[in-house]
C-alpha cells in the first residue's frame, strides 16, 4: 500500500518539475517574461495534471523557435565601381568609340615611327637625283682682261717683230773701221751694236671662254668650247704689217675622250644610279616594315583593350551576382532558413569580386593608355581631351583556312624583309660588275677638232671661224696599265665575297620565313582549339552555377558551393575572353608571316602614293586627306 502511494506521488510531481524547469529557462532567456514581485501562488494539488503538460510543450516549442532565428547580418558596404570608373577615366563626354578601321587610320596619321620611316623613300629619291647629277651637262664661262709691259731680250724682240738689217750692220762696221784708222787703233772685225735700254713690249688682251661639257652613260667625256680674244699690242698697232687693230680671234672646238676598257659602258657609269634606285626600293620596304610593326602593335594593344573592357564587364557581373546572393541569404537568415555564416560567405565572395573588378579596371586603364601611345599624337596625349577609349569592335573568332604552301609563297612574294634582302643582293651584284670594270687597264681614245677665225670685230671673226677660215684636229690613244693590279683584283674579290654573303642571306631568309609560317600556323591552330575549349568550359560552368543557385533556393545546396561555382563561371568567362584575344593576335601574327597584313587591312603601297585597296574589300580604309597628299 505504501509502495503504491509513493509511486503515485512520483508520477504527480514529475510533470510539475518539468513545467517549473521550462518556466525557469524561458524566464532566464527573456527577462521581460519575468513577472513582477507578488505573493507566491500555490497550485491546488487537486488540479488536473494534463494542463501543466500542455503548457510545458508550448513553452518548449517557443524556446526552440527562438533559438533557430538568429539576428541577420547587415549588408556589406562596398565601393561604387561606376563612380570610381568615371572619376579615373572621365565622363562619357571625353570618351572615344573606336573600331579597328578607325584605329588603323589614327595609327597611320599619328604614329611617329611611321612618319619617320615615311621619309626613307624620299631620302632614296635624293640619292637617285644625286646619281643622275653625274650626267648633268656642265656649262662654264670665263672672262678675263690682262695688261702687260714686258722688257724684251733679243729673242723676244725678234719674236715680236724687231729686226736688224744687213745694210745697217755693214754701215756700222764701216764707220767703226774708219774711226779706228783715224785713231791708229787696230780694226775689229766683230762689231756688235750696243743698246743701253731693253725694248718694252706693251699688250692688252680681253678673253672670253664658253664651255659645255659632260659625261654619258657610255663613259664618253665631251667638251664643247668657244672663245673670243681681243688683242692690242705694239705689233698690231702698226699697219703694215698688222691688218686689224685691235685683232679679234674666235675659236670653236670639240674634245671627246672615250674609254674603251676601264670606265666604259653602263656597268661602270650607271652603277651608282642603279644602286640608288634599289636603295629607294629598300626605303619603301623599310617603310612597309615600320607600318606592319606599328599597326600590328596597335592591333595587339587594341585586342588587349577589348579583352580588358570585356573582362571588366564580366567582373562587374560577378559583383552583381555576389550582391544578389548576399541579399538572398540575408532574407533566408531572417526567415530562419539559413545561418549567418552563409551571409558572411556571400560577403566574402562579394568583397573578393569587387577587388577583382578594381584590378580589371586598372588593367583597362593601362590597356587604353598603352593604345594611346601608338595612335595618338603628342598633343592629343598631352591635352587629355580623350580620357576613355571604348572599343567598338568585339572579340570575334574569324575562320582562317590554312594552306602552308600558299602561305610560304605569299611570304616570299610580299614580305618586305625578304624583298629587302633580295634587293641588297642585287646591289652587291652591281658592285661586282663595277669592280670588274675598274680592274681593267685604262685605254682611252681622244679626239679634238677646232675652227679659228680672225677679223677686226667680234661678229666677223666668229663668222670666219664657222666658215672654216682656220681648222685643226687631233686623234690619239692614252693607255695606262697598272702593273700587278693588286688593288683592282682585291676590290673585285671583296665584291664577289659580299655578293656571296648576300646570296646566303637570301637562303637564310627563306628558311626563316618557312619556320615563321609554320610557327604561326601552329599557334593559330592551338589557340583556336583553346578558344573552343574555353568556350565550352564557360558554358558548362555557367550552367552548373545556375543549377546550384536553384538548389540553394530549395535548401538543397550550400552557399560555399554556390560561391565556388559562381567564381568558377566568372574565371571561365575571363579565360574565354583571353583565349579569343590570343587567337586574334595569332591571326595578325599569321598575316604578318604571310606578308598580307597591309592587304587584309585594306592598305596598298603603289609607287609614290599610299592608297586604299579596291572597294568592297573587308576592313577597307579610307585614309585621311593629309595622308593622301603626302
Amino acid at each position: 500500500m505504501n509502495f503504491e502511494i509513493l509511486n503515485l506521488k512520483k508520477y504527480l510531481l514529475l510533470p510539475l518539475l518539468c513545467c517549473a524547469c521550462c518556466i525557469e529557462a524561458t524566464t532566464a532567456a527573456d527577462p521581460s517574461t519575468q513577472p513582477a514581485e507578488s505573493a507566491p501562488t500555490i497550485s491546488d494539488s487537486s488540479t488536473n495534471t494534463a494542463q501543466p503538460e500542455t503548457q510545458s510543450a508550448a513553452l518548449d516549442t517557443d524556446a526552440k523557435k527562438e533559438a533557430k532565428i538568429p539576428v541577420a547580418p547587415t549588408p556589406l558596404e562596398t565601393a561604387n565601381l561606376d563612380s570610381i570608373f568615371t572619376s579615373v577615366t572621365g565622363g562619357s563626354a571625353s570618351s572615344l568609340s573606336l573600331d579597328i578601321p578607325e584605329m588603323v587610320r589614327m595609327a597611320l596619321s599619328n604614329n611617329s615611327d611611321i612618319k619617320i620611316q615615311r621619309l626613307e623613300p624620299e631620302l632614296g629619291q635624293t640619292d637617285i637625283r644625286r646619281a643622275l647629277g653625274l650626267f648633268d651637262p656642265r656649262f662654264g664661262f670665263t672672262s678675263q682682261y690682262s695688261h702687260s709691259d714686258t722688257p724684251q731680250n733679243a729673242q723676244q724682240y725678234v719674236a715680236t717683230g724687231g729686226q736688224t738689217t744687213q745694210q745697217q750692220l755693214t754701215l756700222i762696221d764701216t764707220l767703226e773701221a774708219l774711226l779706228a784708222q783715224i785713231k791708229g787703233e787696230p780694226v775689229s772685225t766683230n762689231v756688235t751694236p750696243q743698246y743701253t735700254d731693253p725694248r718694252i713690249f706693251s699688250s692688252q688682251e680681253y678673253d672670253m671662254l664658253w664651255q659645255l661639257g659632260g659625261l654619258t652613260p657610255l663613259g664618253t667625256q665631251y667638251s664643247l668650247n668657244f672663245s673670243q680674244l681681243q688683242a692690242r699690242n705694239d705689233i698690231n698697232i702698226q699697219r703694215p704689217p698688222s691688218l686689224f687693230y685691235p685683232e679679234y680671234t674666235s675659236i670653236a672646238g670639240l674634245s671627246i675622250t672615250q674609254p674603251l676598257l676601264k670606265n666604259f659602258g653602263p656597268a661602270a657609269n650607271l652603277a651608282g644610279l642603279r644602286i640608288a634606285r634599289i636603295q629607294k626600293k629598300i626605303g619603301w620596304y623599310d617603310w612597309q616594315k615600320q607600318m606592319i610593326t606599328s599597326l600590328s602593335e596597335a592591333l595587339y594593344r587594341y585586342f588587349d583593350l577589348v579583352y580588358a573592357y570585356e573582362n571588366l564587364r564580366v567582373r562587374k557581373e560577378a559583383v552583381t551576382a555576389s550582391r544578389l546572393l548576399e541579399q538572398q541569404n540575408i532574407q533566408r537568415v531572417s526567415g530562419g532558413k539559413m545561418r549567418p555564416s552563409d551571409v558572411w560567405e556571400a560577403q566574402a565572395s562579394l568583397s573578393n569580386n569587387v577587388d577583382l573588378a578594381l584590378r580589371s579596371m586598372n588593367n583597362y586603364i593601362e590597356a587604353q593608355n598603352s593604345l594611346k601611345s601608338v595612335i595618338f599624337t603628342d598633343k592629343m596625349a598631352e591635352s587629355g581631351a580623350i580620357s576613355r577609349i571604348i572599343p567598338a569592335s568585339s572579340l570575334e573568332v574569324p575562320n582562317v583556312t590554312v594552306d602552308r604552301a600558299e602561305f610560304i609563297h605569299d611570304a616570299i612574294a610580299n614580305r618586305p624583309e625578304y624583298l629587302e634582302i633580295v634587293s641588297r643582293a642585287e646591289q652587291e651584284g652591281i658592285r661586282v660588275r663595277y669592280a670588274k670594270n675598274q680592274s681593267y687597264p685604262t685605254v682611252n681614245l681622244q679626239g679634238n677638232y677646232g675652227l679659228t677665225g680672225l677679223e677686226g670685230e667680234y661678229g666677223s671673226s666668229m663668222g670666219n671661224a664657222f666658215s672654216g677660215q682656220g681648222t685643226a684636229f687631233s686623234v690619239g690613244v692614252v693607255v695606262s696599265i697598272p702593273l700587278g693590279n693588286i688593288e683592282g683584283k682585291a676590290n673585285l674579290d671583296a665584291a664577289k665575297l659580299r655578293e656571296k654573303q648576300a646570296q646566303i642571306a637570301i637562303q637564310k631568309a627563306i628558311t626563316a620565313i618557312s619556320i615563321e609560317v609554320d610557327t604561326s600556323v601552329s599557334l593559330l591552330a592551338t589557340s583556336q582549339q583553346q578558344v573552343i575549349a574555353a568556350r565550352d568550359t564557360a558554358i558548362a560552368a555557367r550552367k552548373t552555377a545556375t543549377a546550384e543557385e536553384k538548389l540553394l533556393e530549395e535548401g538543397k545546396a550550400t552557399t560555399f558551393e554556390v560561391v565556388r561555382l559562381q567564381n568558377n563561371a566568372s574565371e571561365s568567362q575571363s579565360r574565354e575572353l583571353a583565349a579569343i584575344a590570343t587567337y586574334r593576335k595569332n591571326v595578325v601574327r599569321l598575316a604578318i608571316a604571310r606578308g598580307k597584313l597591309l592587304n587584309e587591312l585594306g592598305i596598298s603601297l603603289q609607287k609614290e602614293a599610299l592608297q586604299t585597296a579596291m572597294p568592297g574589300k573587308r576592313n577597307n580604309i579610307q585614309l585621311p586627306q593629309s595622308m593622301q597628299s603626302q
